[in-house]
């Protein structure tokens, strides 16, 4: 594949400037940007989480996805915004995030993280869903909730039911995440855990990264702690499985970062985490990054509910949401017993 074609490929040709650009794009990002800000606004008044709103409020436009005007920067948002929001993630994150965990905890949870995925696709051959909805799942599941499973799908060569694919996996994990900061909590207390267990449990179980810290403290302010750094850890952890997911699906072309399995969201990821470890960046522009990454995602998840038909979800929305059930028992009782075994 050429240059050329390649650019094509992305909405871009070679004739492009910043002057066609904008005009091209603006309207399908303004509607994407506006839905977002909805959806913000929203939660803060306790309609629900933001993320799941704006997906929703994306569906019920999907008609836009038909719109000359509106559809190149739709097509923009969903893929190249949430390359983008990915890719600052790594803002949040430092080495001493993942080292003070300790390591008996992060094997556990990393073994808890690698069954949950190997079993979401198998598991989806089984429930007669395609291995790529498989992977989405257990990445939604497994890592970080709605941002792993975007994440995870920007790798994958695009098609008609892609975005599908991802809608159901984002709408499913956000759900559960709000059932599972509210259940399992009580369940930590039922089963007499301590707040070293309590808060890897909660921070290792739990899908989305506001939930799951959430949980923690309603438990217990040293579960709390515990919990936002066992999240960090799964978070951390996002940037190399998806090089492998990336390496198994393959770039071709000439040789450059996506062609070898590294897209360049993970490059910058990465890179991120190194200079928030070795220097300390100024609370203002950490902040300021991670905030960005927050509002990028909810533009690109916005974006992706526009570029979803409803009609087609139906079709295998009750296998996807069996799925993610099925991960989420799968890696909340992995953990479970390996704390009522006493491994740590």
């Amino acid at each position: 594949m050429d240059v050329k074609s390649a650019a094509a490929n992305h909405g871009l040709t070679s004739d492009d400037t910043l002057l066609s650009v904008v005009p091209r794009y603006f309207p399908g990002v303004a509607v994407a940007l506006i839905v977002a800000l909805a959806s913000k606004f929203l939660e803060d008044v306790g309609a629900g989480p933001s993320l799941m709103i704006a997906l929703v409020c994306g569906l019920l436009l999907n008609f836009l996805s038909a719109d000359v005007a509106a559809k190149p920067g739709v097509v923009f948002s969903a893929k190249h915004l949430l390359a983008a929001g990915v890719a600052l993630l790594g803002a949040r994150l430092t080495f001493g995030d993942v080292m003070a965990l300790g390591w008996k905890p992060a094997l556990v949870v990393a073994a808890a993280m690698t069954a949950t995925m190997a079993f979401s696709w198998y598991a989806a051959r089984l429930l007669g869903l395609s291995a790529r909805l498989g992977v989405l799942a257990g990445c939604g599941t497994a890592i970080c909730g709605a941002s792993a499973a975007v994440a995870a799908a920007s790798v994958f060569r695009k098609d008609g039911d892609l975005e599908r694919d991802t809608a159901l996996v984002v709408i499913t994990v956000v759900v559960l995440s709000a059932i599972a900061m509210i259940a399992y909590p009580a369940i930590a207390g039922g089963l007499g855990l301590s707040d070293l267990e309590a808060g890897v449990f909660l921070g290792g179980s739990i899908h989305n990264v506001p939930q799951a810290v959430g949980a923690g403290y309603t438990f217990s302010e040293p579960a709390g702690d515990l919990a936002a750094l066992t999240k960090l850890y799964r978070v951390a952890l996002l940037a190399p499985i998806v090089v492998v997911i990336s390496l198994m699906v393959g770039g071709g072309g000439k040789p450059s970062l996506r062609s070898i399995g590294i897209p360049w969201f993970v490059v910058v990821f990465a890179l991120l985490v190194v200079l928030n470890s070795v220097v300390e960046l100024p609370p203002l522009f950490r902040n300021g990054l991670v905030g960005a990454s927050n509002w990028l995602l909810l533009v690109a998840i916005a974006a992706i509910g526009m570029n979803t038909s409803i009609a087609s979800i139906r079709t295998v929305g009750g296998r996807v949401v069996l799925l993610v059930l099925l991960n989420s028992a799968l890696l909340a009782g992995g953990l479970l017993a390996a704390m009522l075994v006493g491994v740590f």
